[in-house]
């Protein structure tokens, strides 16, 4: 193998500042034009930036016909229109079904709510006093059953068949 000379280059320190200096203004000099060059880029984009969006809208509602009228054409898309006219129908039909669900429970509940059941007697005894000529003792209107209604029919069910049981034994 051949080995190379390596050579030793002595420059001068004040001739190296110089140098120095110029390669950082060159590099100050590149950012001046850059920043130059892209100013009057913006400029003139800024200028026909109403321009260029007015014709980048019409080209988007020449597209947006095309593909309109595409999507029409296609067998697909109008099978895809009756499944979501069915699915809607059905979510309409499924819609009144659970409100009429929920409305014949509403009313089943009030109708066993001990509360009201209570009010109901008390609104008859008082129609039952007037008819005959009565006054409704205030007791009775006043008083609210300690134990629901439901649970009163149950012990009273039980009851009977305990007494059924045992009248059938004999």
């Amino acid at each position: 193998m051949a080995a190379k000379k390596v050579t030793k280059v002595t420059i001068d320190p004040a001739h190296a500042e110089e140098l120095a200096r110029k390669i950082w203004l060159a590099g100050v000099g590149a950012y001046g034009r850059m920043f130059a060059e892209a100013h009057d880029k913006v400029g003139k984009a800024a200028g026909t930036a109403n321009e260029l969006f007015e014709q980048l809208v019409a080209r988007g509602e020449v597209l947006e016909e095309t593909v309109r009228e595409r999507l029409e054409a296609s067998d697909a898309t109008r099978k895809v229109a009756g499944v979501i006219g069915k699915i809607q129908d059905y979510r309409i039909e499924q819609r009144a079904a659970l409100k009429a669900r929920v409305e014949t429970i509403r009313k089943a509940v009030d109708h066993a709510n001990p509360l009201t059941l209570s009010k109901q007697v008390e609104d008859l005894s008082a129609r039952l006093a007037a008819l005959e000529g009565k006054k409704a003792t205030p007791k009775a209107s006043k008083r609210a059953p300690s134990k629901p209604v439901i649970v009163k029919t149950a012990k009273r069910a039980a009851a009977n068949r305990v007494a059924t049981r045992k009248a059938t034994r004999r």
